[in-house]
């Protein structure tokens, strides 16, 4: 079973000038004169085509039945002042009376007119008199000919159609007005009247006031506007006093028909004169507009069943998604009002009658039907597939369908090109956001924002709530087997992207003023590239913090500025900066002397691809803060100002987000052997997802991919040194070892020294090197292999060979050594192996402590080692013992310390870990 809707094209066809683009915008005008003297479109000449296309709504009905039952029976009211607002249905409601009295017959047998029959109990056409006063085409300066007779006046042509001139003939010769009682005397012989006055303001504006003619000395045959007003008030007492006469007539509501001050006199002197006796009626309510609309537009419904399927189906999708759509539409009547509007949405009924006819100059049912007559010809010309027309159908890529839309609101010759921007045009952003993967099958952002347009209307008015919801905007939009997600997910690209749209907690509303937005965008472009650079510089000092085994964090500097020193650093290049940046920093001189520690400096650069986002939303945060300091030179209001302080906390948020994507890659520097400086590489490592912590995880980037130690192992270390070492020498001091891992870029990477020291102590108690205090007379001092040690940067690391040639021929001499030395009691310090064990009769000896003052003359360097060696180790041998080494160090001088010598012992002091430790007074 196919369960595609049906697309409202084959439900439901257009008329034929509907379809073939032949009406004119002047066709939903309805003009009375032209109706009657045969020159408007058949639509409205001919009484049977009139009636089939014309929708009786209640308020109709209830003028036709009122107008029968006063002329054949004398009852009703004998004056109805038709008044609405512009485009209302007045005019039409004028034609109506005409065509029921005095067009062709054969309507009164027609089923459309069978309820106005019922009620008035009148089922043969009357034997009415009727006068059509059409005043847009009266002149009032010439004399006119009415049914072979030539008149002057208003009153003088109504009776001339009447057939009753000779009442009024004197009068009308003389310009003025006739009175009520030859008017009284003139209905009841000429009865049924019927009166049809349009548009009387449009006449009254023509003629002149009394003073006006007299300082002029001009007298136009019509009288004069003083003349005017007394004719209209006696016809009202007339056709009230009269036994069936009745006057209809047309007046505007709005003030803005009245047109010259003159024109808005009239309007008020006639609507007092009116409103003494008059039963004021409005022919189209809300609720009816849309049947008007729909039967002037389209045939009859060819497949009633589909139509009521395709109300099932957008009931089940509003029902099955209750919190996705408008509380309002639950129920039954929503289902019904789907029918009765078809082939539109009632949606789209209801932007048009609850909104868009609250502004003064849109037509309300002449501005409807021109508006929809383009749509639907545009739609059915493109054929489209839609179930229904909804407000996200409107082809508003359509200059006629455009202009028909935005002509009554404010400003609207600035409409189009905001429409063209931002919402339909070719190049529009919403088509832009369209043509994403996401979007692009269903329309949806074009869909949104045109939904949202039809929600703008009251645009440029002072109105507390504005624009439209989310709800309303998924109303006018989706269609039943949509996925309402994608929608919602438009509407959040709309609302970044399009420049003249605003958004306010939940609802969105266009307006002819860019928005802060686009403000924002204007300040973004004149955005120095220095005020950049400056700002990404500052938010990397912030982020880019000191941590771990780095000793500093050194962010877009030059090498100078970056301490050449035994220390692992961190250079983190700036948005500007390039690897030549980083090369030029390995190799600038510091200090006087060319970089030393080489090996030392690591670098983080960011993704190229990265930068330019990093770039924009440095741009717009900086825009957004400058809007945030003139808030007051720009007279923002409360909204607004909610609206920049959301946008710089979201800027602020976003380039910082952008600044950790992008700074994600670690150079390790690294050259061969023998290489030239200049031949140093920056080998990069991408650096995983650092949750916002950049410098932890290079530190982590640089440890997994053994580019970075702790520790040096032992066996690397052994490794290394066989490779880069022993070929050129026999020993290494600790201290140069040290050097050469922070000079060299051949070398391992180890954080500190103690990483060293750890290698070493491995290194030795494995074997596979040895290490000695020192080196006397060719001869390594207390050199040892194989046994655990402690290492001093004064140490040196020996060669296995070299140690165990010089081990071995120790031991062969060794027992005479010992036994000269057990001999000779004056021979100084006691061996530190093979000691005498104590006997019986021994006190046991259980604590140890001494104090030795050392002074710089005597070498103190020497003389600690001494003591390690001679003493300390001792006392390490015994089992068991617990030995603890405290360094006092006090040190007095009356002129104080120099800032250089003090810097270099606290920053040792913090190097060592040692924290007891101050200068005082």
């Amino acid at each position: 079973m196919n369960n595609r809707l049906c697309s409202w094209r084959e439900v439901i066809t257009p008329h034929q000038d509907i379809r073939d683009g032949n009406y004119r915008n002047a066709d939903f005008m309805a003009d009375l004169g032209n109706a009657v003297n045969g020159t408007a479109g058949s639509e409205y000449t001919d009484a049977v085509n009139f009636f089939r296309r014309t929708y009786l709504t209640d308020g109709l009905k209830n003028l036709l039945v009122k107008t029968l039952k006063r002329l054949c029976g004398g009852n009703g009211e004998p004056v109805i002042q038709i008044k609405t607002a512009f485009g209302g249905g007045k005019t039409h409601s004028m034609l109506a009376l005409y065509h029921l009295l005095r067009g062709n017959s054969a309507v009164w047998g027609m089923p459309e007119l069978r309820p106005v029959l019922e009620e008035s109990g009148v089922y043969m056409r009357p034997n009415v008199k009727v006068a059509v006063l059409a005043c847009t085409g009266l002149t009032v300066s010439d004399p006119v000919d009415v049914c072979g007779l030539k008149v002057n006046t208003l009153w003088g042509n109504m009776a001339a159609q009447l057939g009753g001139y000779e009442y009024v003939r004197s009068a009308d010769v003389s310009s003025v007005a006739p009175g009520n009682s030859a008017l009284v005397r003139m209905f009841d012989e000429c009865g049924p009247c019927l009166v049809l006055i349009d548009e009387l303001v449009a006449y009254g504006r023509k003629l002149l006031k009394e003073s006006e003619a007299k300082a002029s000395g001009i007298r136009l045959p019509a009288g004069t506007f003083g003349n005017l007003l007394t004719f209209i008030q006696e016809l009202t007492e007339a056709a009230k006093f009269s036994k069936n006469a009745l006057v209809a007539a047309t007046l505007p509501e709005s003030e803005d028909e009245g047109g010259s001050e003159q024109g808005m006199e009239i309007l008020h002197r006639m609507g007092h004169i009116f409103g003494r006796i008059d039963s004021v009626w409005k022919p189209i309510t809300a609720s009816e507009g849309f049947e008007i609309v729909r039967k002037r537009l389209f045939l009859e419904c060819s497949n009633p069943s589909e139509r009521e399927r395709t109300a099932d189906e957008f009931m089940r999708m509003y029902e099955s998604n209750k919190g996705d759509f408008p509380s309002e539409i639950d129920g039954s009547k929503y289902r019904e009002r789907i029918i009765a509007c078809y082939p539109f949405h009632p949606e789209l009924f209801d932007r048009l009658y609850e909104d868009w006819a609250t502004l003064e100059k849109f037509q309300r049912t002449r501005g409807v039907l021109r508006l929809l007559a383009g749509v639907v010809c545009r739609l059915w010309r493109n054929g489209d597939v839609n179930a229904l027309i909804m407000p996200g159908s409107l082809p508003l890529w359509d200059f006629e369908v455009r202009e028909g839309l935005v002509r009554a609101l404010p400003d609207h010759d600035a409409w189009n090109p905001i429409v063209e921007k931002d919402i339909d045009g070719d190049e529009s952003k919403a088509c832009m956001i369209d043509g994403k993967k996401r979007f692009a099958n269903l329309s949806a952002a074009r869909r949104a924002a045109r939904t949202i347009m039809l929600g703008s209307a009251p645009a440029g008015r002072e109105q507390a709530l504005r624009g439209i919801d989310g709800a309303h905007i998924r109303l006018g939009s989706v269609q039943p087997g949509e996925n309402i997600a994608v929608y919602n997910d438009a509407v959040n690209e709309l609302k970044k992207e399009l420049t003249y749209l605003y958004a306010d907690d939940s609802r969105l509303w266009f307006d002819t003023h860019p928005t802060l937005k686009k403000i924002a965008q204007e300040l973004a472009d004149e955005v120095k590239a220095y005020d950049v650079s400056e700002e990404v510089t500052r938010r990397l000092k912030k982020l880019m913090k000191k941590q771990g085994a780095f000793v500093g964090v050194h962010v877009h500097t030059k090498g100078v500025d970056v301490p050449d020193e035994q220390g692992l650093r961190l250079v983190v290049l700036g948005l500007d900066d390039s690897r030549s940046s980083a090369s030029e920093i390995l190799s600038t001189k510091y200090g006087g002397q060319r970089r030393e520690y080489m090996n030392m400096v690591v670098f983080l650069e960011a993704d190229g691809v990265q930068l330019e986002g990093v770039r924009r939303n440095a741009r717009s945060y900086l825009a957004w803060k400058k809007l945030e300091s003139e808030r007051e030179s720009r007279n923002l209001d409360a909204r607004q100002q909610r609206e920049v302080q959301r946008s710089v906390m979201e800027f602020d948020g976003e380039l910082d987000g952008a600044i950790v994507r992008a700074w994600n890659c670690v150079l390790s520097p690294h050259s061969e052997k023998g290489k030239k400086v200049d031949d140093i590489t920056l080998e990069s490592l991408k650096l995983k997802d650092s949750g916002g912590d950049v410098v932890a995880e290079a530190l982590r980037t640089l440890r997994s991919s053994d580019r970075l130690s702790d520790k040096w192992g032992a066996v690397h270390m052994s490794t290394e040194l066989e490779n880069l070492v022993w070929d050129e020498c026999e020993d290494i001091s600790v201290k140069t070892l040290w050097e050469y891992v922070c000079k060299y870029c051949y070398m391992p990477r180890v954080e500190s020294i103690e990483g060293v020291y750890e290698g070493i102590s491995d290194g030795v108690k494995a074997g596979y090197f040895a290490l000695a205090d020192g080196k006397d007379d060719g001869k390594y001092t207390h050199l040892r292999i194989g046994e655990p040690v402690s290492v001093n940067d004064s140490d040196f690391v020996v060669r296995k060979d070299i140690a165990e040639e010089q081990l071995a021929a120790e031991k062969s001499t060794a027992s005479e050594t010992e036994t000269a030395a057990n001999d000779n009691n004056n021979a100084g310090i006691i061996s530190t192996h093979g000691h005498t064990p104590k006997t019986q009769t021994q006190t046991l000896n259980r604590k140890f402590y001494m104090t030795a003052h050392l002074e710089r003359k005597n070498n103190p360097q020497d003389f600690i080692k001494t003591i390690f060696r001679d003493i300390i180790d001792n006392l390490h041998d015994v089992p068991g013992a617990q030995v603890e080494i405290v360094l006092n160090v006090q040190m007095k001088n009356s002129d104080g310390v120099p800032d250089d010598i003090y810097d270099a012992v606290v920053y040792n002091c913090k190097h060592f870990g040692i924290t007891d430790c101050e200068f005082y007074e």
